[in-house]
């Protein structure tokens, strides 16, 4: 019927509704694991701050880029920080295996703790003090946790509304969803059987998205994204030139 209804009772008609509703961060099914031990808002940012003054050991769970600026983070203020990764390796969809050998030869001469291949099964939290269990049997001790496992696109919304939903709102390459004159673009949104969780990505989507409401250009093809580590010190592309030359 093109119309919104809000919570307040109000509704509100459209003629195009574009859907931004981005993502929540993902929480794994870990026995134990908590949504406050996920960071993704403003309100996880001063968590985390009030938590860090005290602790002294930090475990972080996942080695993709956020986790490892989370560590990097952590290991600054002088916490002994520990990185668990399923996956053999650190940064695997950005890194060869090679690569990811030497930037894990960095964490280590830095003092981190690296636990690749190996699986969360439980986080035992006691009196302020936590345990992670691993699968092979390995506890880490750890003042503060930290679950760096991507995102969770917002979907409930377009998928109450009978829109079709993947991982995803789906969306052609006009951002347009199943449902007649409704939009989605940035981290709710799939295209291409694509989520991106970027900013740059969002922002592409949105101006790109804006010129062909406007009947400037007819679709939208995403670039390739190379991100970056955030970390001093660490430039991904050196790695990957080392690698080579190694």
């Amino acid at each position: 019927a093109r119309t919104l209804q809000l919570s307040d009772g109000r509704s509100l008609a459209y003629d195009k509704l574009i859907l931004a509703l981005g993502a929540d961060a993902s929480l794994p099914q870990i026995e134990g694991a908590e949504p406050s031990m996920t960071f993704r808002t403003l309100g996880d940012l001063h968590h985390f701050l009030s938590e860090v003054r005290t602790a002294q050991t930090a475990t972080v769970i996942g080695g993709g880029l956020l986790g490892l600026e989370n560590a990097h983070a952590l290991h600054e203020r002088g916490i002994r920080v520990s990185i668990v990764e399923f996956m053999p390796r650190l940064l695997p969809k950005q890194l060869t295996e090679k690569e990811s050998e030497l930037l894990q030869e960095k964490f280590l001469e830095a003092g981190y703790q690296l636990c690749l291949g190996r699986k969360t099964l439980a986080i035992h939290s006691d009196q302020g003090v936590s345990s992670v269990e691993l699968d092979d049997g390995t506890v880490l001790r750890s003042d503060l946790v930290v679950i760096s496992a991507g995102i969770r696109p917002v979907t409930q919304l377009a998928k109450d509304a009978g829109a079709a939903v993947d991982r995803g709102i789906l969306v052609n390459t006009r951002f347009e969803t199943s449902l007649q004159d409704v939009y989605a673009i940035g981290d709710c949104a799939q295209i291409g059987g694509v989520t991106y969780g970027l900013w740059i990505a969002a922002k592409d989507q949105a101006i790109a998205l804006a010129e062909i409401l406007a009947n400037r250009r007819s679709s939208f093809e995403s670039p390739v994204y190379q991100p970056s580590l955030k970390i001093p010190g660490i430039k991904l592309n050196e790695i990957r030139m080392a690698a080579q030359n190694k």
